[in-house]
């Protein structure tokens, strides 16, 4: 879908909610994003065939990849969308929930990249988009006691709040 019938409302969403040009939008939001998703979904792919050693005849090893125990908490930055895209998007590749906080600055291109992926099948429930303040996401979300990891790109202002 990002390549084909949504490739110029992606770019459009970029361009206008980032101020990139045409030539940074196709670079960032398109591919960029469609290099993130393949690149995640072949090293999901080796994670998952990584098994421990069974020697024949004797008992069979083997582990079981799991999610962590909770949600993820994915914060991403005002410039690029690409990474918001990859932030909110891989770890659920890997069966995490996500609570998903894009910056204030990339609200619109965050957006259509959270409508694309519902487009494209996503189940609801599994990546949760709120835009929200950084006090609120502080006061409701960093304090759950249900917060298994918090997934951020973005400046050293921002890890602070965080930590």
């Amino acid at each position: 879908l990002l390549a084909t019938t949504s490739k110029y409302d992606f770019s459009a969403g970029t361009i206008y909610n980032q101020s990139k040009s045409c030539w940074q939008s196709e670079i960032d939001c398109i591919a960029e994003t469609e290099d993130f998703y393949r690149f995640a979904v072949k090293f999901a792919s080796e994670i998952y065939e990584q098994q421990p050693r069974s020697n024949p005849g004797e008992a069979w090893n083997m582990v079981e990849w799991r999610p962590l125990e909770g949600f993820i908490m994915s914060i991403s930055p005002f410039n690029f969308t690409a990474i918001g895209a990859n932030v909110a998007y891989v770890p659920a590749l890997m069966g995490n929930s996500i609570v998903w906080k894009p910056s204030d600055n990339a609200l619109y291109s965050s957006y259509l990249t959270y409508k694309l992926m519902e487009d494209a099948g996503m189940p609801h429930g599994v990546v949760n988009f709120v835009p929200s303040s950084p006090q609120n996401a502080e006061k409701f979300v960093l304090k759950h006691p249900e917060l298994a990891a918090v997934n951020l790109v973005g400046s050293a202002a921002t890890y602070k709040k965080v930590y």
